[in-house]
């Protein structure tokens, strides 16, 4: 009887067992940490469909920065919701600039579309203008 009492409280504390969560937990957002070598470059966004149809970019902050990208419950980009007019066939997508001085570096995340995977939104992002 001790020996199936322990299997118990074993498998409920280990089927209980996962990591903390923030207090305002939002699957449909992610935190993402921005950074450059070297600091100082300023980070924005631009949402849109297609490479061509990128809407105006909002500013982000000066690196080291964070903030919070949509995302789908899984953890994909392409938490921007339906975009009017646009083809199944079209992804979404995020462009990141960064700039400092007069260099620009840009990452761009994309949606699923019907035939494609979509990007995992990352954790951080790296902007490197040390490199010539």
């Amino acid at each position: 009887m001790k020996s199936l009492m322990a299997s118990l409280t074993a498998v409920l504390l280990c089927g209980c067992a996962h990591g903390p969560r923030e207090a305002n937990f939002d699957p449909y957002h992610r935190t993402v940490r921005f950074e450059s070598e070297p600091s100082g470059a300023r980070v924005f966004v631009a949402y849109g469909s297609g490479v061509g149809a990128v809407r105006s970019r909002e500013y982000l902050g000066t690196t080291p920065c964070t903030n919070v990208v949509p995302c789908e419950s899984d953890g994909t980009f392409g938490g921007q919701g339906g975009i009017a007019g646009v083809s199944v066939f079209v992804p979404k997508i995020a462009v990141f600039t960064a700039e400092f001085g007069t260099n620009v570096v840009k990452q761009t995340l994309r949606s699923g579309a019907l035939a494609q995977s979509a990007e995992r939104v990352p954790a951080a992002m790296f902007f490197d203008f040390a490199k010539p």
